[in-house]
């Protein structure tokens, strides 16, 4: 059955018919959802010039109704192609982009049997309307403009974006990109050198909305390769993400003149006239004259330059690849045809780089194109990305395969799934990843076909594929349902591909690039269109491809980082005795190398030297050569080979290079045992002791060399021995004590993860300074975790003199951070300090690759006997950035001790500050203590009383939790507490405000004047209760206070406000009070009305009752305004200020409407009576739900309300909550709204 909203957009689309379509008015309208495709029918074969008005709004109500879905299931394929052909003989663009509209909803695309005739009339419609990446990002904004675009997910919170939001960002930005770029002759506009992030997001879009063509730098980019990017495109602005990228710019700027702006998005760098905030950006734009040059500038055409992308300089210098509009725009139209179920209801949770083509173009640019969300991962750390999942529950989910690898053998951890039935496997993937993971696609690396097919099983169409960054990213992929073992997928709509005569794959399409910038004779050249891939494939009948070998000398490990095989091959021509070496890891975890050794070498006798003696000759090459390589590069085993690699054997090609595929499947007996057991088994107290294979190659020793000494771990012609205890539940490695329960010690996990070997003098020692070369940085999960020292007998680091002067710090380095551990366990106060002030330093930057190392650090200061060192930790960890088990560690601290919470700490709480974030924990923690009677809850209070006389910003939201504290049904002494910690924070809050000023000196007369010159009362008034109010505004900073509130920060003083600038009229008496409206004129901060309730015969304990459930209704940050927001009570004079509240009540309305006595009024009435039902209804339902279910109104009257006259606004206010009464239950509260409304 239609829907309501379906049956409007039905009526408006009628009576346009019936205006200006004769010929189709007699449409049965409850038939116009399928007749609604005889609508589009009709224009395709007669089109009437003089029609096209109400053609033009028929099919915008089509693709902008709410029901667009519904239209297009019932729209015929074959004429809907044929309208298309007919707008391509009179464009009109409004036309054509409401035509695409349509198109593109999942509804439609689900019925395209043949994608290729679509693709072509896409494509000419595309360049008939001019549809560029502007014109989509502007139709989405206008029509989802309050759905989320983009969410970024941090600190367990959320920051959502809308598409109005997002668009008034990016428009700011534009125009402020436009002030700073001037002329810029080289056509490229702005550089990005960037790590993914929000602000970055909207300045790309700033760019590619507005016509300034930009290059985005990748991230890991090395100062050689950052200034030859730089150079090749010569933008005259440049972005980074702080001042870590700051700095690698700054060392090459001199090489740079060209580069006039530098903004630097987030961080505390120093800004100058050169160096800009995202803030002095929009300023920037702000200013710039409206007839200068730069505030406009023509619209790109779809054949227009959009941007330019680098690939990694993995065998040379990067190349620049050209992206003009057609290929953005046209690629997302062709994916959409390939996927065509994604649409606007979908999420993506995203981590990829987004100056690569995936992340980019298929997840920002994507999310545009469906008017998904888009939500930016934390961290891809397994578990960060796990909590993710649960917590936004992704639809769509795309990656490299490590994260597919790691999902599948997390299920593997908590099921077994080749003993568990299928349910129970189903019900474990779906809740690790939120329970809506729909479709996943794994690209740039190999992953195993039981993988795909585990997912599919199991309900996530995880798809196979294939691209580069010449063709906008993908080429080819397996088509959901159509997954074939080992193949990369047929190719996508919109491309062609074909092999070539020697089988390398060809491509051509429209959203293959423009070419390269500056291409040197090296570079793939297109050919009659046809561009090289540089890859050898076969194709089956299908059109499915599968890779055979890599015509490029270039691969992908695991984790999709490109390597360059003959480049590590090439460091091996040095050595005179290597006749060969092949380097093996593609599509594998690590990097291994085949050695076939000049046995003919007349210097060194190979043949008669022992195996053992030859390996530990090769490992000292290979550890030489590993210096000049990246981590994910170098080479973690090798064999010897038994025969030299030959040509006969199909190995090597005519010109002597290597057949990679061939030699990789000819020595699989070599290759195969270096990537399966990879480390040496030792037995110890019961315990099975790991020592990687790749730890003995470093250190020169076979694993007949390695053995067990009492209690120790010793290396033959070492000194250094690594002791090893154990207990039931806990392991000594060296010198620290880990909690741990395996029965099988793997020391690979504590020689790569930092958080497990720093402050381990005696681990350090064992391995060597390569410890610090072997770490991996990214948070694990910890199944080890430190809980002592053990035997440290003095061992300090030599310190650095930097380490004595607390006004420098020395570099961020595992070696600094390793000192800052032993010196926390070792070393007196005075160093400790240092040590601590140090760690604050790593910690403040907020993108830091050690912040989790810090953290670690810190929590293992619970370990020691200083309390005085623990508060300090403890002051560090609550200056950073918040994390999932924040809460969980503050808590052990505050268990150290019931005096933890001194006034020390709280003082330095105060000045670092807490974000919404760490107050709503402070707030959490405070609970949870006072419901369970924890005497540490009043420290809590004295926290918060005191940080918000430090913070005025903060005082009304910690009022409104005090005064919640005080209602909770807890013991008589929290309550009183918290009562207390209330006074002391309204009187901090005053004494911040200041005293109230009793002369001013008027700036137009130079005449001094008085409260009395100012106050201005309605004739009226009570005499009594005019003193008072006059007494009160004369005395105390009641006016200054209430504004400040209501206002959000404005501060009103008397020389502010000229005389006869406050008016004082009566709003009425009731409830054993009366109430005044208060109006202040200032002569430049506007004008502000605020209400004093003056108590005429209230007991005071009711009236503090009151205040107390008002400022509970009251709001927070984020809240719907449903009550008078409460300001301050003056006990001196009985009265108190509270928000006013402007609009007529639903009463008032109400008898207004009925005395006209016209009949369109009482219409009028009778159709918006249901409307002001149900708004009273939730309004009064709200405050019951504000009061913790406790108290409801003892009169809900439409007297007492404000609502909204419309249907379409919200936010009904309640005028007064003096008439209260407990709660029964709930249908008593309903029988009591219909009595009473």
């Amino acid at each position: 059955m239609p829907s309501a909203n379906h049956a409007s957009d039905t009526k408006k689309i009628q009576t346009l018919l019936q205006k200006g379509l004769p010929f189709l008015a007699d449409i049965d309208q409850k038939h116009l959802l399928n007749d609604s495709t005889e609508i589009l029918a009709a224009f395709s074969e007669l089109m009437p010039a003089e029609k096209l008005e109400q053609f033009k709004a028929v099919l915008f109500l089509l693709s902008h109704s709410r029901n667009v879905h519904e239209f297009a299931k019932h729209i015929p394929i074959s004429k809907y192609r044929d309208l298309g052909v007919k707008l391509l003989t009179n464009p009109d663009k409004d036309i054509i982009q409401d035509y695409l509209e349509i198109f593109r909803s999942p509804a439609f695309l689900t019925r395209i049997e043949s994608s290729g005739e679509w693709a072509e009339l896409i494509l000419k419609l595309i360049h008939a309307s001019k549809y560029t990446f502007p014109e989509m990002f502007r139709h989405r904004a206008k029509k989802y403009s309050k759905k989320p675009l983009f969410t970024v997910l941090e600190a367990g919170q959320q920051k959502i974006y809308t598409w109005a939001e997002v668009e008034k960002r990016v428009n700011a930005y534009e125009q402020g990109l436009r002030s700073l770029v001037g002329k810029n002759p080289s056509g490229v506009s702005v550089g990005f050198f960037t790590r993914n992030s929000i602000e970055m997001v909207f300045f790309d879009l700033a760019c590619l909305t507005g016509g300034l063509v930009n290059v985005m730098i990748p991230a890991n980019s090395v100062e050689e390769h950052i200034a030859y990017i730089l150079d090749k495109t010569r933008p005259s602005v440049l972005i980074v993400s702080d001042s870590t990228f700051l700095k690698k710019v700054q060392l090459i700027l001199s090489r740079l003149p060209f580069i006039k702006k530098i903004i630097v998005l987030d961080g505390d760098v120093a800004y100058s006239d050169s160096i800009y905030s995202p803030e002095q950006v929009v300023i920037s734009g702000k200013s710039m004259p409206e007839d200068s040059g730069e505030k406009s500038a023509d619209p790109p055409g779809v054949k227009d330059l959009a941007t330019i992308m680098f690939t990694s300089g993995t065998t040379g210098n990067p190349k620049g690849i050209k992206f003009s509009h057609e290929n953005i725009v046209f690629k997302r139209f062709m994916r959409a045809m390939a996927l065509p179920e994604i649409g606007e209801t979908d999420v993506f949770l995203c981590y990829l780089p987004l100056y690569h083509t995936f992340g980019r173009w298929l997840e920002m640019t994507g999310s545009i194109f469906w008017a998904a969300q888009y939500v930016f991962m934390e961290s891809p750390a397994p578990e960060v990305m796990l909590e993710n999942m649960q917590r936004i529950k992704p639809t769509v989910f795309i990656s490299i395969p490590k994260k597919w690898y790691q999902l599948y053998e997390k299920v593997q951890e908590n099921v077994n799934i080749f003993e568990a039935d299928d349910a129970r496997i189903r019900q474990e993937l779906h809740t690790l990843t939120g329970g809506k993971l729909r479709w996943g696609l794994s690209a740039a690396g190999h992953l195993d076909v039981e993988v795909f097919q585990f997912f599919q099983k199991y309900g996530v169409e995880l798809m196979s594929g294939f691209g580069m960054t010449e063709a906008t990213g993908g080429i080819t992929m397996t088509p959901p349902g159509q997954y074939k073992p080992n193949s990369l997928g047929k190719a996508l709509p919109g491309i062609e591909i074909k092999l070539g005569t020697d089988d390398e794959l060809l491509i051509r399409g429209p959203y293959v690039m423009m070419g390269y910038v500056n291409p040197e004779e090296s570079d793939a050249q297109i050919i009659d269109g046809w561009f090289p891939t540089g890859d050898i494939m076969t194709m089956d009948e299908d059109q499915f491809i599968r890779i055979v070998d890599r015509k490029k000398e270039i691969y992908k490990n695991i984790k999709g980082e490109t390597i360059a095989p003959q480049k590590i091959e090439n460091f091996f021509r040095d050595f005179d005795f290597i006749k060969h070496v092949f380097l093996v890891g593609d599509h594998r975890p690590f990097n291994t190398l085949l050695i076939y050794p000049d046995y003919q070498y007349k210097d060194i006798d190979f043949n008669s030297m022992a195996g053992d003696d030859l390996r530990s000759y090769f490992s000292s090459v290979i550890i030489s050569v590993n210096r000049f390589l990246a981590p994910y590069e170098r080479i973690v085993d090798f064999v010897f080979i038994d025969r030299d690699f030959d040509a006969d054997k199909g190995e090597l090609t005519p010109k002597g290079t290597y057949r990679r595929k061939t030699v990789e499947e000819n020595f699989a007996a070599f290759i195969e045992p270096m990537y399966e057991k990879n480390y040496l088994a030792i037995r110890m107290d019961g315990k099975e002791i790991r020592v990687p294979n790749w730890f003995l190659r470093e250190k020169g020793v076979t694993p007949n060399e390695i053995g067990v000494k009492a209690d120790t771990l010793v290396l033959k012609n070492f000194k250094p021995v690594l002791k090893l205890k154990f207990s039931p539940s806990t392991v000594q490695i060296g010198n620290l004590v880990y909690h741990y329960e395996k029965e099988t010690v793997d020391l690979g996990e504590w020689f790569t993860q930092p958080q497990l070997w720093l402050g381990n003098t005696e681990l350090v020692q064992f391995t060597g300074e390569k410890i610090f070369q072997w770490s991996r940085l990214e948070l694990v999960q910890e199944s080890a975790l430190f809980i002592r020292t053990s035997a440290l007998k003095g061992q300090v680091p030599s310190l650095m003199s930097d380490w004595k002067r607390a006004d420098r710090f020395p570099e961020v380095t595992l070696e600094r951070l390793h000192d800052a551990a032993l010196i926390l366990q070792q070393v007196g106060p005075r160093l400790s300090k240092i040590a601590l002030n140090y760690l604050a330093h790593v910690i403040k930057d907020k993108k830091s690759e050690y912040i989790y190392l810090v953290r670690e650090l810190l929590r293992r200061t619970l370990f020691i006997s200083s309390l005085d060192l623990q508060r300090r930790a403890f002051v560090v960890l609550m200056s950073a950035e918040w994390y999932t088990d924040c809460v969980r560690l503050v808590q052990s601290f505050l268990s150290l001790d019931g005096t933890f919470l001194n006034n020390a700490v709280i003082n330095e709480i105060c000045k670092i500050g807490l974000d919404d974030v760490k107050l709503e924990m402070v707030f959490e923690l405070t609970r949870t203590y006072m419901r369970a009677g924890d005497p540490v809850t009043t420290r809590f209070f004295r926290l918060l009383s005191i940080y918000a006389s430090a913070h005025p910003t903060r005082y009304k939201i910690i009022r409104q939790f005090l005064a919640s504290c005080e209602l909770e049904n807890v013991s008589r002494r929290f309550k009183r507490a918290a009562q207390i910690a209330r006074f002391q924070c309204r009187e901090g809050f005053r004494v911040w405000l200041g005293t109230t000023q009793e002369v001013a000196v008027d700036i137009e007369t130079n005449r001094e004047y008085q409260w009395d010159d100012v106050i201005i009362f309605e004739e009226s008034i009570d005499p009594d209760d005019k003193q008072r109010m006059l007494k009160a505004i004369k005395n105390t900073t009641l006016i200054r206070e209430a504004v400040f509130l209501f206002s959000r920060g404005v501060l009103v003083r008397l020389n502010d406000i000229p005389p006869g600038g406050v008016w004082i009229s009566l709003l009425g008496k009731e409830y054993g009070k009366a109430v005044y409206r208060i109006t202040i004129q200032t002569r430049f901060q506007g004008s502000f009305d605020i209400a004093a309730n003056v108590n005429h015969d209230i007991p005071f304990v009711k009236v503090l009752d009151e205040i107390n459930w008002l400022i509970q209704a009251g709001t927070s940050s984020g809240d719907v305004k449903l009550v008078e927001d409460f300001g301050g009570y003056w006990d001196d004079y009985d009265l108190w200020s509270e928000e006013f509240i402007q609009g007529e009540t639903a009463g008032k309305f109400i008898i207004r409407m009925i005395r006209q006595h016209d009949e369109t009024m009482n219409e009028r009435l009778i159709q918006i009576w249901p409307y002001f039902i149900w708004s009273g209804v939730h309004a009064y339902m709200l405050f019951w739900k504000r009061t913790g279910g406790r108290l409801e109104l003892k009169e809900p009257t439409p007297s007492n309300i404000i609502i909204p006259k419309h249907d379409y606004q919200t936010g009904s206010r309640i005028v007064s909550i003096s008439s209260r009464r407990k709660h029964l239950s709930k249908q008593d509260m309903l029988k009591n709204f219909v009595t009473h409304y």
